[in-house]
């Protein structure tokens, strides 16, 4: 039930308009009626994802009033609406897609017309049914969040694709740095240096090095240059040396 302020302001029209204003009342109640069943956008939560199809089950996330007695109005949930199409943000043959999972929140867009056909065809089609703003012809844009989902540690200087929860990110800066974060560790790549901090780094399969490692073409482990470390104590002859000194 809604509490008696809802009630009041739901009554206020019929109130201020006197009794012998009865044809003002029945065409404000008819605009109502008609304006309840134009549908344009609305929050939603997730109910299930199909990813081969690429659509939803999704429940409106705004009730709807009803006068199930014709006295009392109450809140009561939408039907959810099924096989809603998701929005993934693409071009060019590129697409960027994310999981979906029961339970994340998306903006619920209407269109004006049946898109039916056009969404089995790919083409400028026909209209299948005349209907308008129709609860049937949904599209879902994953992502919109609400106040207690918003997301911690906000970065307002970069371009991030990040989890939720901030602890992996990888970040591009307008002047052309990028920077993939890991917790405690990270890769950073600008004017032409890349450098890596990680507990381990572990390469799998052969390395190459091309190109000038340093500006004499060296490059070191630890302070051991590659090129020129020398092994003192040895005398010439058939046997191998031992490792770097």
């Amino acid at each position: 039930m809604i509490d008696a302020n809802t009630q009041w302001q739901l009554n206020r029209d019929a109130q201020l308009c006197g009794e012998d204003d009865e044809q003002l009342v029945a065409q404000r109640a008819l605009i109502d009626s008609a304006l309840s069943n134009i549908h344009t956008c609305c929050p939603g939560i997730i109910d299930s994802f199909d990813p081969d199809e690429q659509t939803v089950r999704v429940q409106l996330a705004i009730k709807k009033i009803v006068f199930p007695d014709n006295q009392a109005a109450e809140w009561v949930d939408v039907a959810p609406l099924v096989d809603v199409p998701v929005i993934f943000l693409s071009g060019k043959g590129f697409a960027l897609t994310f999981p979906i999972v029961s339970g994340d929140e998306c903006l619920v867009f209407f269109s004006e017309r049946s898109f039916d056909n056009w969404y089995e065809q790919g083409n400028s089609s026909e209209q299948a049914d005349l209907r308008k703003h129709s609860l049937s012809d949904a599209f879902a844009l994953v992502g919109v969040r609400s106040r207690p989902h918003h997301l911690t540690d906000y970065n307002v200087n970069e371009v991030e694709l990040r989890t939720a929860d901030g602890r992996t990110r990888i970040r591009i800066h307008d002047n052309g740095q990028i920077h993939l974060d890991q917790g405690d560790d990270h890769i950073e790549m600008q004017q032409g240096q890349i450098t890596l901090k990680a507990s381990t780094v572990k390469v799998d399969g052969s390395l190459v090095v091309t190109g000038s490692v340093r500006s004499d073409g060296d490059m070191t482990a630890g302070a051991i240059s590659l090129q020129h470390h020398t092994h003192p104590g040895v005398e010439s002859g058939p046997s191998n040396t031992g490792p770097p000194l």
